[in-house]
């Protein structure tokens, strides 16, 4: 059996469910959002050694904790004009720009500073598309068709077409229906 006369099989997740079968999968986003994720990666564990290393602190890591820990030092309630007052400006700015551009947590991360498989397993879903259960009833159909029309003899299947409707046409059948009716 060649592998395009091939019946998929039936596949099943853990839980004992149908996987749902894939109609369409974007490497090309999908290879640009883990690309993302990884430089997210990077910049979060960046932005974490920065603040361990300005704070001396292990529980500062996010934007929100070392406002407070600025504010705390400092005696100040405005973070920038704390930063201001402890020449911790560049700091304060670049720590600004890095959780811009930071949209995953710790939680997120490996413990070697990667994108999680889940984080992963995620993106691949956002950049899947699988048939609906009439789609893949339908491929199917069309895999027996198609394994069935390839038996025929090459004679035969010269002889056939699709008209301008979508129907399946044959001088054969029509001859066959013609003469035994």
């Amino acid at each position: 059996m060649n592998k395009e006369e091939r019946v998929p099989k039936l596949q099943v997740n853990k839980d004992g469910s149908r996987k749902k079968p894939i109609k369409h999968f974007d490497s090309h986003n999908y290879g640009i959002e883990v690309g993302n994720l990884t430089r997210q990666a990077e910049n979060l564990s960046k932005l974490t050694k920065m603040l361990r290393d300005v704070t001396g602190d292990k529980n500062v890591t996010s934007l929100g904790e070392f406002n407070e820990w600025l504010c705390e030092k400092s005696g100040f309630k405005s973070p920038s004009f704390s930063a201001q007052s402890m020449d911790l400006q560049d700091v304060y700015g670049q720590v600004h720009n890095l959780s811009k551009e930071i949209t995953i947590s710790k939680g997120d991360l490996t413990p070697m500073h990667k994108p999680s498989p889940q984080l992963l397993e995620d993106a691949k879903q956002k950049f899947t598309v699988y048939y609906t259960n009439e789609e893949y009833t339908d491929v199917l159909s069309l895999i027996q068709i198609q394994k069935q029309y390839s038996e025929l003899s090459y004679a035969t299947r010269m002889t056939t077409g699709v008209n301008r409707e979508g129907k399946l046409v044959s001088p054969l059948v029509n001859n066959f229906k013609l003469n035994n009716n």
